[in-house]
């Protein structure tokens, strides 16, 4: 079994790590916009780094060097890949400056991290009981880790604010015999992507054409699975929370 400890080894270099008013602004938006899309899924670091399957980054100091080695080149023997050759060095260099930049955010605080808007704005999250529990990391599985809102979470199931019909679970069956309920996202690189909602929290699959038999509408996964982690006075408080995203 993979060891889950990239960037483990929290590195109190502070005068090798510039603050975050030295980097410019579309440097980190950069940076967020590519954590969002690559780390933050709910097997990896999490939103905001708050950690989920791979270790907490939010509220460590780490050098510069450091995380621009362990982004390109990965750690064998863990679950952390090697981006090198998937991201440009710049872009690689701004995930860096991003995952510094999460050092003075603390567990409390986590609510105010500056994180980048869909639309791709730095923005400051206000405090928000429903919100915390929409990205509860400590839980494990929850609402972020298949919904994104406000450039956090996965985006593997609908748009919270706009549902979105064609992110409905389907039925997937391989010519292998195997069957699982998934998320299809589409194509890439000639494979069709799903999320494989079996596990918790799903596994992002690509399959080749030749390995898939039927995808069809309809699966025996329910969302009530993902909403009784929560108390119903908890869902209370995360509908509160929608209610105002979808108003503002």
């Amino acid at each position: 079994m993979r060891r889950w400890n990239w960037l483990v080894a929290a590195l109190p270099l502070a005068a090798q790590t510039p603050l975050a008013g030295q980097v410019a602004a579309g440097q980190l938006e950069e940076g967020a916009r590519i954590f969002q899309q690559g780390c933050a899924v709910g097997y990896c670091h999490g939103a905001g780094g708050a950690a989920s399957r791979g270790p907490r980054l939010r509220g460590r100091t780490f050098a510069r060097d450091y995380l621009i080695r362990t982004v390109a080149n990965g750690l064998p023997g863990t679950a952390m890949p090697p981006f090198k050759g998937r991201l440009k060095e710049a872009e690689i260099a701004a995930v860096a400056d991003y995952v510094m930049s999460l050092r003075d955010i603390s567990e409390s605080a986590a609510a105010q991290a500056v994180v980048a808007s869909a639309s791709g704005t730095i923005h400051t999250a206000p405090a928000d009981p429903g919100r915390e529990l929409f990205f509860d990391a400590v839980r494990g599985t929850r609402c972020g880790t298949c919904h994104a809102l406000d450039g956090l979470g996965a985006a593997i199931g609908p748009d919270v604010l706009k549902p979105d019909k064609s992110r409905t679970p389907k039925t997937v069956r391989l010519k292998t015999g195997e069957s699982f309920p998934g998320v299809v996202l589409g194509t890439e690189g000639g494979s069709t992507v799903v999320y494989d909602l079996t596990g918790d929290p799903p596994v992002r699959r690509s399959l080749l054409a030749t390995e898939i038999a039927a995808i069809s509408a309809g699966s025996v996964w329910k969302h009530d699975t993902g909403r009784g982690r929560y108390s119903a006075a908890e869902m209370r408080q995360i509908e509160a929370f929608l209610t105002k995203a979808r108003g503002r």
